[in-house]
């Protein structure tokens, strides 16, 4: 018997106490699957069964409803066709990031907004930089909105929770890399002018407040874009996504 109470009321639960990630939409459920997550639960209107069974067999644990009914057990208008549980992957520890692996790191200084967070992930996979490490205050990038913002891209990464900003910055450097603040600070590198190669670690700072100091304090330099003097600054979605693309496309430059 289907459990169809994991998907019921989801606006109103806490799912990251409950070990639950859940995905909206065929492309994200879809995109889960094929990560390997673990399904509880899929909710599907009957016009996408097929299709769900075609990628992951008769034993998916599926459950057939119209669209009206979904949205009634979700709590919020759905239209999307497809609700999924999910069992909730765990974040690795930054020792068990670090150690797998090579090529350059992300970090996330505290980025909270769901939108910015799933965008960041996006941009992350799309240039397979593919580790990551979630600072304090940051997301949830398992959140409902943070996996739909992603498109579910942040099944494809490997996410570690750091500790302490100032032991982390301390290991970091211990393993050989450099650490490279996101900062619009004197002396930072214009980013098509600084190297930035598999042994950077790029640090993102909060969307409104910038990096931490504690995080200032560990970065041995910092890259900014230059913008017109029309605006004070880049969303740090759109920048980092140009962060990024730099980071692997050049992997040899002057600094």
């Amino acid at each position: 018997m289907l459990d169809i109470a994991l998907l019921a009321d989801l606006k109103e639960r806490r799912l990251a106490e409950e070990g639950i990630c859940v995905g909206e939409g065929r492309f994200v459920v879809e995109r889960m699957l094929a990560e390997g997550l673990e399904p509880l639960l899929i909710a599907t209107v009957p016009g996408m069964l097929e299709g769900l069974r075609k990628l992951s067999g008769e034993s998916l644990p599926i459950q057939v409803l119209p669209q009206p009914e979904i949205a009634r057990i979700a709590g919020y208008p759905f239209h999307r066709g497809v609700l999924g549980a999910f069992r909730r992957p765990v974040f690795r520890t930054v020792r068990e990031l670090l150690d797998e692996g090579a090529g350059p790191v992300l970090v996330l200084d505290g980025i909270t907004d769901p939108v910015n967070l799933g965008g960041i992930l996006r941009s992350a996979a799309a240039f397979h930089v593919d580790r990551l490490i979630l600072g304090k205050g940051c997301g949830d990038p398992y959140s409902r909105r943070g996996i739909r913002a992603s498109m579910a891209a942040c099944f494809s990464l490997s996410l570690a929770a750091e500790g302490e900003s100032r032991e982390t910055g301390g290991l970091i450097r211990s393993r050989g890399y450099r650490l490279i603040g996101a900062d619009l600070c004197p002396g930072a590198v214009p980013a098509g002018g600084l190297a930035m190669d598999d042994r950077s670690v790029l640090v993102l700072g909060n969307e409104g407040h910038g990096l931490s100091d504690t995080w200032r304090s560990s970065c041995e330099v910092f890259v900014m874009i230059p913008i017109s003097s029309k605006v004070d600054s880049l969303n740090v979605g759109v920048a980092s996504g140009i962060l990024l693309y730099e980071l692997v496309r050049k992997k040899s430059v002057m600094v």
